[in-house]
């Protein structure tokens, strides 16, 4: 195999310069008059692992692959000219910033897409390597609610709504997200299998699971965009969870295995949050 000299430069997150904490966002290869490749994290929403938000990093992203890309999609033959090793090295240099560009590092490989993918899970994919541990219920459905906004461009108002109300009857159950694309609606609920109160967490599973079986048999519907809408009785419909922590009681291991029976039961899908976060593409997932 022809292997050739290349640069790399790993893109990072830094929401405080004073802390020193960092996450590793993304990585850029590729070397002068050669070809160029580059490759994010499967979701920026890792930015909150350290008290930072997405927000911070969405912006930057969208005006580095303008130079990237450039108008003529991927820079394979036809790339920006702006975009060289000596740009990047001026971009390194500006360490003023939450989003940072480390120095260059020379790599040996047959392209620079296999550069990247050598990289890649040891840099970027590797970079967290303290698993996120939400542990309310509340923190999940944060995630979730950063997930559909920045993976999937959803906006609350427009096509997602929080904490929507469904209504079968005079019966109601709330969930934690509702998100509508091309007129159809996804019910999304979290879950967390770590707290002190396993009965009363029991006793939540059962009342939304039994409201949950009343939409499998009649549908529902639900206030929002300044209108009732309809939800028919196949709507997909998620539950996003933490396993209970490797020392829980037996009850509640109980109230875990009841509740994934539940789930199943009312055809409801459910996904861990880890799934959720490492996935690489989520829309696999929530149906979205």
């Amino acid at each position: 195999m022809n292997y050739q000299s290349y640069q790399y430069w790993l893109i990072r997150y830094v929401p405080n310069i004073a802390r020193g904490e960092f996450i590793n966002v993304g990585i850029v290869a590729g070397r002068d008059g050669g070809d160029w490749s580059l490759r994010w994290a499967t979701s920026q929403s890792r930015a909150t692992r350290l008290g930072g938000s997405p927000r911070e990093i969405t912006k930057w992203v969208r005006w580095f692959e303008r130079v990237f890309y450039g108008d003529h999609g991927p820079l394979n033959s036809e790339r920006s000219s702006k975009l060289t090793t000596e740009w990047l090295s001026q971009l390194s240099r500006r360490q003023a910033n939450s989003v940072q560009v480390t120095a260059a590092v020379p790599i040996e490989a047959a392209s620079s897409t296999d550069a990247i993918n050598l990289l890649y899970p040891l840099l970027v994919e590797g970079s967290d390597d303290v698993r996120r541990r939400s542990g309310t219920r509340r923190k999940i459905a944060g995630e979730l609610r950063e997930i559909y906004e920045f993976d999937f461009n959803l906006e609350v108002g427009r096509d997602l709504l929080t904490s929507p109300i469904a209504k079968v009857g005079k019966q109601r159950t709330r969930f934690d997200l509702a998100a509508f694309t091309n007129g159809a609606p996804h019910l999304t609920h979290a879950w967390a299998f770590d707290t002190k109160n396993p009965d009363s967490l029991q006793q939540e599973i059962q009342s939304w699971s039994f409201l949950v079986g009343l939409i499998r048999e009649d549908g529902a519907s639900m206030n929002g965009f300044g209108r009732q809408l309809s939800i028919a009785d196949d709507v997909p419909i998620h539950a996003v969870y933490e396993e209970p922590r490797e020392n829980a009681s037996d009850r509640m291991v109980e109230v875990f295995s009841a509740a994934r029976d539940a789930w199943q039961l009312n055809d409801v899908r459910a996904i861990t949050l880890d799934e959720l976060l490492d996935s690489q593409d989520r829309s696999e997932l929530i149906a979205v």
